[in-house]
């Protein structure tokens, strides 16, 4: 049975996954529950779907020293578990040329459920490449030496890995930063509880629709003493549930002063896959523990909004970088963020144990020029 109850169990204010739920609980309880609170396959942590946030190095907000394209990889697929990626390079946009890279997969600790990172400079100009993403089940990958041609040749692909669609050749041009994000589901022969709602409109059984999203980031900052922020809208089963219950198909996004004063608007009527505003919007410098990102359907008919998700913004630099401390140095003036929202209403924020359900409706934070970890 679908797991669909949004009254949240709150586990002890220590950890990030009781102060999320805390966060989020009440803002979601309008979607109904059944009464069945053992999760399903669908939101089943299992081996290879560990919630460890990948902590190769800090993301801040300093230049890495680069001309290269900066990638930023976030795993928001609904059902695939945690992962690592290799990629598979060439001319051709159809990926026919594409000749796997012989490096360890990245990164170096495996990208779980809605979490994300800076990828490390690969030390290649791919402003005239096509690249090819392999995504390999972490829990596949049983040697810490194996390189990623190594185990294209020995795993079994559409089981052990999936191979995504070509990014195109001059998407990653120099002086430019692209967030990557892993969206869809798997076939419904191996996850029987995907569907068109959680997956998305082009959710096909027999196929599924594993996919890569590519939104370029706006570095350009348009005033040192403001703060620029953009909203990335992959929440597919968020989409799904709000348009099924409300006739909702949009998002605004603002931060919102816990204090009771003026929000400052991100984007208004933000479709799913879409960044806006492709220019960050220029913000007034929130106070960090007093502010919280905040997300709301919008009502097709006027009036209050059926739905939203208000979280706090120390506890989406938490999400982000698996990090307790050091909010106040990452959310900075003079820096442009993007802020990306996915994950389900319908998922507990808490796995069995307390650990903190990546597939869960919840927000991450980049800065859209990072420093990149070292390889």
């Amino acid at each position: 049975m679908r797991h669909l109850c949004a009254l949240l169990l709150v586990r002890p204010a220590s950890t990030l996954s009781a102060r999320l739920a805390l966060a989020v609980s009440l803002a979601l309880s309008s979607v109904a529950c059944e009464g069945d609170d053992t999760p399903p396959t669908f939101f089943d942590g299992g081996s290879d779907a560990s919630t460890d946030v990948s902590t190769d190095a800090p993301i801040d907000a300093s230049d890495a020293g680069t001309t290269r394209a900066k990638i930023i990889a976030v795993h928001a697929s609904p059902d695939l578990g945690a992962v690592r990626v290799c990629f598979a390079l060439g001319l051709q946009n159809d990926g026919s040329d594409g000749v796997i890279a012989p490096i360890l997969p990245l990164p170096k600790t495996a990208l779980a459920p809605g979490t994300g990172g800076a990828l490390p400079d690969l030390g290649v100009d791919l402003s005239q490449k096509a690249m090819t993403p392999y995504v390999f089940l972490a829990s596949k990958i049983t040697s810490s030496t194996a390189t990623c041609d190594a185990l294209a040749s020995s795993l079994v692909a559409g089981t052990d890995y999936y191979i995504l669609p070509t990014i195109k050749n001059g998407t990653l041009t120099t002086n430019t930063t692209v967030l990557v994000a892993m969206t869809g589901c798997l076939t419904q022969s191996q996850d029987s509880s995907a569907d068109v709602t959680t997956c998305g409109a082009t959710y096909d059984a027999a196929k599924g629709n594993l996919a890569t999203q590519i939104f370029k980031l706006d570095r350009v900052i348009a005033n040192t003493a403001r703060f620029g922020a953009s909203i990335l809208h992959v929440a597919a089963p968020a989409n799904g549930v709000w348009t099924a219950l409300y006739g909702s198909t949009s998002v605004h996004a603002a931060i919102h002063p816990l204090d009771g004063g003026t929000d400052e608007p991100i984007a208004d009527g933000v479709t799913l896959d879409t960044l806006a505003p492709s220019s960050a919007a220029s913000l007034a410098m929130p106070t960090i523990d007093q502010s919280s990102f905040s997300v709301t359907a919008a009502n097709p008919d006027g009036g209050s909004p059926p739905a939203s998700m208000s979280i706090p913004l120390p506890l989406v630099y938490e999400a982000t970088t698996g990090q307790s401390t050091g909010e106040n140095a990452y959310f900075a003036p003079g820096v442009n963020y993007t802020f990306v929202f996915l994950g389900d209403p319908r998922a507990s924020v808490t796995l069995d144990g307390g650990a903190f359900n990546g597939y869960a409706l919840h927000a991450l934070a980049f800065p859209n020029d990072p420093a990149l970890p070292s390889q």
